[in-house]
């Protein structure tokens, strides 16, 4: 049940990118909304508390609401290219470093295979170059 959870969420796109979950931007997402949630009450109470006017308290939670939204999703689409951004350079390095050895092994290989005499006798002048 949780496994689904998690995949229903996105969780698995943060595990793939190594985040730890205050780095999740779903976690974020969720906290954010609720974080809202609780801004619009607060604010429903601080404004009824003070106007009787409908329309000061509509536009005062909504306000409230679409600032902590724009908010919470710049940082939230902040920490998603950071998360992508760090995969590539992970894989990045991986395909590098793959590259590099891999020419490296062969002239590895073949230098034993030389020095051992396993292809034949080499010269004691040629081993000292």
């Amino acid at each position: 049940m949780i496994g689904g959870i998690k995949n229903t969420f996105g969780f698995q796109d943060c595990k793939e990118y190594n985040l730890g979950l205050w780095q999740c931007p779903t976690f974020l997402f969720i906290i954010m909304g609720l974080i809202n949630m609780c801004a619009m009450v607060g604010v429903y109470i601080l404004v009824s508390n003070n106007y009787n006017s409908p329309e000061v308290m509509v536009l005062s939670v909504s306000g409230v609401s679409v600032l902590i939204f724009v908010v919470g999703s710049s940082v939230i689409t902040g920490i998603e290219q950071i998360a992508k951004a760090n995969s590539a350079k992970s894989e990045f390095v991986s395909i590098a470093s793959h590259q590099l050895k891999a020419p490296l092994s062969g002239m590895r290989w073949s230098t034993d295979l030389l020095l051992g005499g396993k292809i034949g006798e080499v010269n004691a002048s040629r081993k000292n170059i």
